[in-house]
């Protein structure tokens, strides 16, 4: 078999594995957000210059290969989600429009994402990111404090270390219901996290509980296709404003590297195997999360609560539009070595989020390590 025939071969059974799959996503979506469409034909296109197309007459929707091949599968499910809303206006509302009202009316039925909702059809080299858009001269002052604030946490002083962290969740709770207060518009925005796994770790499952309860964001666990290599990955879409997006993030890596950093050096240091470590690491977290709730906050006021409560429904009615179908998630952090876990208990409490998190240093939201 020669290199062109093998090529060949191998285009032939991506090709037919991506559209396999984007039938399932279809179906998906139509689950997802209760609609009921008749499915039409899906084909993958070698076109380069066009995203994705909807065709009333041949019932057909065209998909780029070239967008599978340059972005991650979430970009290529919101160019699928942007056809559909086409097929809604021609098979549902019974009309025949471009980008018109009825097409933002299908779009908002669909949660398709603004970038693809705006998207004329050309296959931009870069889909639009809210990364890159300015922050505001606040926005940028709060990061910096952050950071500053941050960087007072590398003290080798337990208590001064945790008095920086405390201050920073005050300065976030602070901004956040300031904002809320002074009536200001929240753009709510996503980021996935996906490290290639097929299962959700204990480790990876405290740490996104810690954000979700301690870092003004909304943790959504999901699946993610890799095209690539043609396999679904557990993932987590962290929800919120940038700013807080922005921290939580920081905050997941951060502590992420910290429990690997501090589990390799415990078993050095002691000899255990790698089951113990992992009863460590539960103990880790666990003496970190007790530590942060009971660290105190600035103390709300009854108005303080009210604004905060709008904040909050603000972010779960966005949820909702997103994921109409969400359901709740528990994990369960069971370990088998007390000795190791007591130790790891000890130390989290010692543990404290510092070093930068400024936006224009931070991580890209994905980081497939194999990639």
């Amino acid at each position: 078999m020669d290199f062109k025939t093998s090529f060949a071969e191998n285009k032939q059974n991506l090709t037919r594995i991506w559209t396999e799959r984007l039938y399932k996503e279809y179906e998906n979506v139509l689950f997802h957000f209760s609609i009921k469409l008749v499915r039409p034909q899906i084909v993958i296109t070698d076109s380069t210059s066009i995203l994705g197309l909807w065709s009333s007459e041949s019932r057909t929707i065209s998909i780029s290969r070239k967008l599978i091949e340059m972005h991650a599968w979430d970009i290529v499910i919101e160019v699928l989600k942007h056809e559909m809303a086409h097929q809604v206006v021609s098979e549902v509302f019974k009309f025949n429009e471009q980008h018109g009202t009825l097409f933002k009316r299908a779009c908002a039925m669909l949660a398709v994402a603004d970038w693809a909702a705006s998207a004329t059809g050309k296959l931009p080299e870069a889909v639009p990111s809210w990364r890159e858009k300015s922050l505001s001269d606040e926005d940028e002052r709060l990061l910096k404090r952050a950071e500053k604030l941050l960087s007072l946490a590398e003290s080798a002083n337990e208590h001064e270390a945790a008095l920086a962290m405390r201050r920073v969740r005050e300065l976030y709770e602070k901004y956040n219901i300031e904002h809320i207060k002074a009536a200001q518009e929240t753009e709510l925005v996503w980021t996935i996290l996906t490290r290639r796994k097929k299962k959700t770790d204990i480790v990876d499952s405290m740490i996104l509980s810690v954000l979700n309860k301690h870092f003004f964001v909304r943790i959504i666990h999901t699946n993610l296709f890799d095209a690539q290599d043609c396999e679904e990955y557990k993932a987590a879409e962290i929800v919120g404003t940038k700013q807080n997006v922005l921290m939580a993030e920081y905050v997941y890596h951060f502590l992420r590297q910290k429990v690997q950093t501090l589990c390799k050096e415990y078993r050095k240091k002691t000899g255990r195997s790698a089951l113990q470590a992992r009863s460590y690491a539960i103990g880790l977290l666990t003496g970190f999360i007790q530590k942060l709730d009971e660290e105190t906050v600035v103390p709300r006021s009854s108005e303080q609560t009210t604004l905060v409560k709008i904040c909050d429904k603000q972010i779960n009615e966005f949820l909702r539009f997103r994921h109409p179908k969400i359901t709740n998630k528990r994990y369960g952090a069971s370990y088998r070595d007390s000795s190791s876990y007591e130790n790891g208990k000890s130390d989290g409490r010692k543990i404290s989020i510092s070093k930068g998190v400024s936006h224009s240093s931070g991580s890209s939201g994905r980081y497939l390590s194999a990639k």
